[in-house]
């Protein structure tokens, strides 16, 4: 029996575990029963759900053994191999990938609480799909350009209205110039009976004479210049491309379409007397002179889908039309019908 006992005795554990302080000083939590539901909002779990490096949702969760914070096996594994030995949350030192540890139950609980990830990641990438062609690159080149002109415009604006403070200072100094030589050369007090004289001193040389300036500029040519440096400084109207299609099912569907270029703040009822001046003159050359075309003979419609056309109003700007109806980077597409 002796025997059995030692054999069956463990031997000490050499072993020691070093805790960290977040390990020594944190509170344990109470486990719930298995029967208690806690209900919580997946927007209030996002942020611990997130990886900091990539702020996106967790993928292959790993934690840090020292830490314990979270990242994604590829976003830490790349941090790890660009010379950062440390953690990108708590900066403390991470010797290598043995720092690391993987956590599958967190793999889980992401999986539990989200369980068609798939489905959410591609509506995430259709949202940036669609903010990418919201906010291209060219328009964005495109905005900076337009406003780099318009900065050098005002610049320009500012130095020409300094110039002309200048130059409107400039005659009360030549005024003030010509009293003071006046004064110089002096004046007799007239005499009764005899013709006033004046005294000239023996130097008429020393005589000052007065500076010679730009006359003060009349009011019609500060007035014109004022309206040509409105008028440069004034934003340039941009164009627009719109092709002109007749409307299915209409009496004119078997006119040809027509490509527009004109500019942006056009409105349609522009639109429409162009319309009525082509088909007059088209009438014209085929001496059908009994019809008699007018703006308010046409509409012009927008097409929404195979079969549905709004029609648009007479005031409404191509611009609005373009940019809150239409937004396509492609010509600008309308319909048009009238009566046969």
């Amino acid at each position: 029996m002796k025997i059995e006992m030692a054999t069956t005795e463990a031997a000490p554990s050499n072993k020691t575990w070093r805790l960290t302080l977040y390990e020594i000083n944190r509170t344990p939590q109470e486990v719930l029963p298995n029967d208690v539901e806690v209900k919580v909002s997946p927007r209030s779990l996002h942020s611990e759900l997130m990886c900091p490096i990539c702020l996106d949702m967790l993928k292959v969760t790993m934690t840090t053994k020292e830490c314990l914070h979270r990242f994604c096996q590829e976003c830490i594994t790349t941090a790890l191999r660009s010379g950062n030995k440390e953690c990108p949350t708590c900066r403390k030192k991470l010797v290598s990938r043995r720092s690391l540890r993987r956590d599958p139950t967190f793999d889980a609980l992401i999986a539990k609480i989200y369980p068609n990830r798939a489905e959410y990641e591609a509506h995430q990438e259709r949202v940036l799909a669609k903010l990418n062609k919201n906010h291209s690159t060219d328009a964005l080149m495109t905005n900076i350009e337009e406003g780099m002109r318009l900065q050098a415009l005002f610049r320009q604006h500012k130095a020409r209205q300094k110039r002309a403070t200048e130059v409107e200072e400039q005659p009360m100094d030549i005024q003030a110039d010509n009293e003071g030589s006046v004064s110089t050369t002096g004046t007799n007090s007239p005499v009764p009976g005899s013709e006033p004289m004046t005294s000239t001193p023996a130097n008429s040389s020393a005589v000052p004479t007065p500076k010679r300036g730009r006359p003060p500029l009349s009011s019609a040519s500060t007035s014109a210049e004022t309206s040509q440096t409105s008028r440069e400084f004034s934003p340039q109207v941009s164009e627009i491309e719109l092709v002109f299609n007749p409307r299915p099912g209409a009496p004119n569907s078997s006119d040809e379409p027509r490509y527009i270029k004109t500019t942006d703040n056009a409105t349609i009822a522009h639109l429409k007397k162009y319309l009525a001046m082509r088909m007059q003159l088209d009438a014209d050359k085929s001496e059908d002179n009994n019809v008699k075309y007018e703006d308010s003979m046409f509409t012009v419609s927008m097409q929404q889908n195979e079969s549905v056309y709004t029609d648009l109003q007479s005031t409404t700007a191509l611009k609005h039309v373009n940019n809150k109806m239409w937004r396509q980077n492609k010509p600008l597409e309308l319909y048009f019908s009238r009566p046969t």
